[in-house]
């Protein structure tokens, strides 16, 4: 089980360009490029929860020629890992609802 798990999270697909926006008042998209399409399975998302838990519910868009919503879930906490079908994307788009002010939310993608 540990091989496994050490070559599932080895190495992150290297990301072009990372930004998060406030988009509303309880609302944020974290967008995310990659350096040309990628193989993805695994979604590691994180919330900094020094101040409380903050997301309340969260989708993952694909994006490119068509947008496609891949993944979806309700809170983040401290580390959410998703495992989806195998996507191959140039970017995606982390859509949140929080239950206060947005705050920063990271996200690793892995083959």
């Amino acid at each position: 089980m540990r091989v496994a798990l050490d070559a599932t999270f080895a190495r992150p697909l290297p990301q072009q360009r990372a930004a998060c926006r406030v988009t509303g008042e309880r609302r944020a998209v974290l967008s995310v490029r990659l350096r040309g399409p990628q193989r993805v399975s695994v979604i590691d998302l994180r919330e900094d929860v020094a101040q409380g838990q903050r997301v309340s519910a969260w989708s993952l868009v694909a994006t490119g020629a068509t947008e496609a919503v891949f993944a979806r879930g309700t809170t983040i906490g401290f580390r959410q890992l998703r495992r989806i079908a195998p996507t191959t994307v140039d970017g995606l788009q982390l859509r949140i609802e929080t239950v206060d002010e947005p705050q920063a939310v990271s996200a690793a993608l892995y083959a």
